[in-house]
């Protein structure tokens, strides 16, 4: 199970983010057979991640039941709740 290593994962999506400069880094974390993705994120500002999804972002994930894409599910809401912001 990847989500053992959530722990590893956000060092190293902090890593990241420190080293090349971004402010926020998502990971998703899918399970086809229950149809549901785990967002994990670091960085700021989490009231983008809290807006986009209508969900607590004051952890380092949230459970999104239904979303599978990326490209139909997480950009769209992410980039509306930015131009919010």
């Amino acid at each position: 199970d990847i989500l053992a290593k959530k722990a590893e994962l956000t060092a190293a999506m902090e890593k990241l983010c420190k080293e090349d400069g971004y402010n926020l880094a998502l990971l998703m974390v899918t399970d086809i057979m229950e149809e549901s993705t785990e967002l994990v994120f670091v960085g700021e500002p989490k009231q983008l991640i809290a807006d986009a999804f209508g969900k607590d972002a004051s952890g380092d994930s949230i459970y999104l039941p239904g979303v599978m894409s990326r490209k139909k599910q997480i950009v769209p809401q992410l980039t509306e709740a930015a131009a919010k912001l």
